[in-house]
Order: structure tokens, then sequence, then C-alpha cells
């Protein structure tokens, strides 16, 4: 045994059973462990919208840490309420919709946000964007009130004032509330709680409209998955990714339902593992990129002279074994010591799943059920792209069931193209794979199937600010095509002279 953490975990179903064929659907499949027709709505009689989810968990966690953050090198300070948990709380009370923005959409993108859902307050953490918002006031002319978390000038009073924008500190919001009580107006599960736009990584940002009944019905599905292995008061979760990334709504909404406590991280990708090291989480939600340069780490960290078989873990020699204990050791304690479940929304392609990606093309995963969006807000033509006649979400991804009933899932639609002689390829697979170089900080990988490649090198890192990566550290094809769109063109030109 290399750790100390390593238990077995077994499924709840076998393996060659997870799901069955539903009779008379034309091949649709559903998990074994959902016996009747209908698909799950929730687990926890109290817990129907998000509002009975927090009041659930204030009781499963006998009012204990919920939120918490740390300050530089200092351990974490747990709180029971913090602005982001207000803001949502008191929205969810009016059954009001929230609409989340942040940073790295980029400011057309959350102009373009604010303008179609017609956005009349905003809650900021800080004056820089505040500042920013009020500069942008003739673009998006529905803003009238914006609540900053922190301090405000003198100077971005008299800026608001001018835009005729209304400002107020949180905490004067939250005095208010104090002084003069309202009157609930609780939600039901088929009222909309959040309109989630996209990244934008294709178009214009496109915005979700996730019902309460949606998110509580994912998160009842993941605790159905868990078993015995189900969140409890006692755990801990790291929270990293943005809050307007809807797996983070889901796996907080979960965490929620059994009272657990979340650890925010410092704002620094790069101190991820000191937070990690300070709060020592037993639960985390994952991205595959993030597994996948973590995992790389490891393997550099064992040297060449180890040669790790991670299926079967089986070492050649005594010395071998030794190295790899320490380190596993050295890994795990990178990552608080105490993680027991890492989950994650997807997964990188393998090489063995890339060999029958001819066999599996045009085979699109769609997902019905009481999880799935009601459609995109004002956009009727995307929201009949994406939801058929029949309720099928047409999810983009490419996938197949294996014989025992497994959905595998290979890759993004738009990420595959034909070269000439009819051969598929996996454009993020490639990306990945360079990506592992010392010697590439990015790369991106644009095709065209009548073109011969060739290499164009930028020195410059292409940024999350600069909108040319989504939350997740995904690439914008679109965006990194119409930037390099004279580079690709010139590339194509010299490979036509010397061929």
């Amino acid at each position: 045994m290399i750790s100390d953490l390593t238990t077995e975990v077994k499924p709840l179903e076998k393996i060659q059973e997870e799901s069955i064929e539903i009779p008379n659907s034309g091949g649709a499949r559903k998990s074994k462990l959902v016996p009747h027709a209908d698909t799950i709505q929730f687990l926890c009689e109290d817990a129907k919208t998000l509002w009975e989810v927090i009041q659930r968990g204030l009781g499963q966690s006998d009012n204990g840490p919920c939120l918490g953050w740390r300050h530089l090198a200092s351990d974490y300070f747990w709180i029971t309420y913090s602005q982001w948990l207000i803001a949502e709380y008191g929205c969810w009370s009016q059954s009001a919709i929230i609409v989340p923005l942040y940073d790295t959409m980029g400011p057309s993108a959350c102009t373009f946000i604010m303008n179609q859902a017609e956005i009349e307050l905003v809650i900021c953490d800080e004056e820089n964007k505040v500042k920013r918002l009020i500069e942008k006031r003739k673009e998006t002319p529905k803003l009238k009130i914006i609540l900053c978390v922190k301090s405000i000038s003198q100077e971005l009073e008299d800026l608001a004032n001018e835009a005729n924008i209304k400002l107020h500190l949180f905490s004067d919001v939250e005095k208010l509330g104090e002084l003069h009580s309202v009157q609930t107006l609780l939600p039901k599960a088929s009222d909309l709680s959040i309109i989630c736009y996209t990244s934008g990584t294709t178009g214009e940002p496109k915005g979700a409209m996730v019902t309460h009944g949606n998110i509580v019905s994912a998160a009842s599905v993941m605790k159905l998955v868990m078993g015995k292995s189900s969140l409890t008061k006692e755990d801990r979760m790291i929270s990293y990714l943005p809050l307007a990334h809807m797996f983070e709504q889901k796996v907080q909404t979960m965490a929620f339902l059994e009272g657990c406590s979340i650890g925010f991280f410092g704002g620094d990708f790069k101190l991820l593992e000191d937070d990690m090291r300070a709060l020592q989480p037993t639960f985390f939600p994952a991205v595959p990129r993030l597994l996948n340069k973590w995992c790389e780490k490891a393997r550099s960290l064992c040297g060449s002279k180890v040669n790790i078989d991670l299926n079967s873990i089986n070492f050649k020699t005594k010395e071998e074994l030794v190295s790899a204990h320490h380190m596993l050791e050295s890994f795990k304690e990178s990552l608080g010591g105490r993680v027991r479940m890492i989950i994650t929304a997807a997964a990188p392609l393998s090489k063995d799943v890339f060999e029958f990606y001819t066999k599996c093309l045009g085979y699109e995963v769609c997902i019905k059920g009481h999880n799935v969006l009601k459609g995109y807000f004002k956009n009727p033509e995307k929201t009949a792209e994406a939801l058929d006649d029949e309720g099928w979400f047409h999810s983009g991804d490419i996938g197949m069931w294996l014989p025992n009933g497994t959905l595998k899932l290979i890759d993004r639609k738009k990420n595959i193209m034909k070269l000439s002689q009819g051969e598929y390829v996996a454009l993020d697979r490639i990306e990945t794979v360079y990506s592992a170089s010392p010697y590439i900080s990015q790369i991106y990988v644009h095709g065209d199937s009548l073109k011969v490649k060739v290499i164009h090198t930028q020195p410059e890192a292409m940024t999350l600010e600069g909108g040319f990566l989504t939350a997740t550290q995904k690439t914008k094809r679109e965006t990194w095509c119409k930037y390099f769109a004279e580079e690709i063109k010139a590339m194509y030109e010299c490979n036509e002279e010397i061929f």
C-alpha cells in the first residue's frame, strides 16, 4: 500500500451493468441506480430549491463552519456567511434571478450580457471593477445601482453621481436589511434561479436558463452516485472555479446539502497548492487541465529512472518502490494530505479512445431529465439547436455506449476535424500532447483539411484577460483563429510556394 489514505471504493452497481436501455426509446439508456421510469428530481424532501438547500445545510452542520478564506500565509478563517452567500440567499428569498459575471469573460462579453439580461443592479467586490462599470455606463443604459463590498472612495462616488448611478456599500445594505424586514417570496423548483452565460468560445455568450430544480436534481444525482462515499458535515471542499461556472454551482449545492464547509482559494492559481495545504480539504472538484498539469508534475518528481505502471502499480526494484512512495507522499501532502475524493466534469481523450474515432464520429451525446436547462435566454435560435422537440439536450459531445453500459466521452464535436484522406483527429488531443513539453507554454492547433501543417511561434502568452481562454483554461478557438488570421493565411501561402 503506497498511501495510508488509499481505500477501495466499490461501485454501487457492477461495472458491467452501469446503465440499462429504456424500452421503446430508440436506444436511449439510463442509470441502473434509477429503477423507476422517471429521472431524479431530488433526494431530500426538505430541499427542492436552492433556498431550502441552504436551510437544510444549516441544520445538518449544527450551524458549523460554512465558508472561509485566508489572507496570504495565514490560516483559514471560518465564518458562517459571506457577501456572496448573502447576495444569493437574498435573491432566492425574493425569487429573484442571478446572472453571474466574472473578469475573464472580457469587457465586451460582460457588456453584451448586461444588456441582454437587462441588469439593473450589480454587486462588485473591488473599486477598480466598480470604476470599469461606471465607465461603461453609456453602453449599459439599464444599470442603476452598484453595491461595492470593499471601501468606496470620494472619487468613485463623484464618478457614480456623474453617471447617474446609485453607489452603496454592501455593509450599509446589510444594515438596512436588519432595520427593515421584508416578506419572503420563496421560489418553486420550476422557477429560474440563474441565467448562466457560456464563455463564448464559439461566438456571443449564450444565457443558459437554469431552474432551482435543475441544480438540485444535478446535485442529487452526484450524491446518489457517490453512495456511502457521499459528503458529510465533516468534509471540507476547496473552491477555486468561478461561481459563474455551473460545475462549481452544482458541487457547492451538493456540499451545502450535507452541511460541508467550503474554503475559497486566494485568487492566484500559482498558490492553489499553498491554499490546499492550509485548508486540508477532503473533497476536490477538478477540471481536466489542472489534473493533467499536476499529473505531469508528479511524474517529473518521480524521475526518469522510475517507471510506474499506474494500472498494476508494479515496480521492478525496491529502489523504485521507495522512490515512488516518497513521490506519492510528497504529492499527497501538496494537496493538503486529506483529499479522499476528486470529482471532474469531463475527462481528456485517452489513447485507446482515439483509436476508434472513425467508428464513433457522428454520435452526439444527448441528455434528457430534470437537470436539463430550460433553454437559452432571449435566444430561440440557439435553444432550438440545443433542445429538440422531444426535450433532448444536444450536448455537442461525441461519445459511445460501451458493451458494459458505460458512456464513453471522446471529445467535443467542434474539436474534431477531418483530414483530406478521410482520417478524423482531435485538435484538443494534439494540443494536450504538445503542452506536456517543458518547452511549450501554450499551443493552438488550427486545421484546414486541404492544407499542409506549419508552425508559428508566439512569444507573448495568450491570457484569460485577453479573452483567449475560458475560466477553466480552455482555448477559445474562434478568438484565436480571428487573432491569428493573417499569420495562418501567411503560413499556408508559404507552404504552397514550397510544394
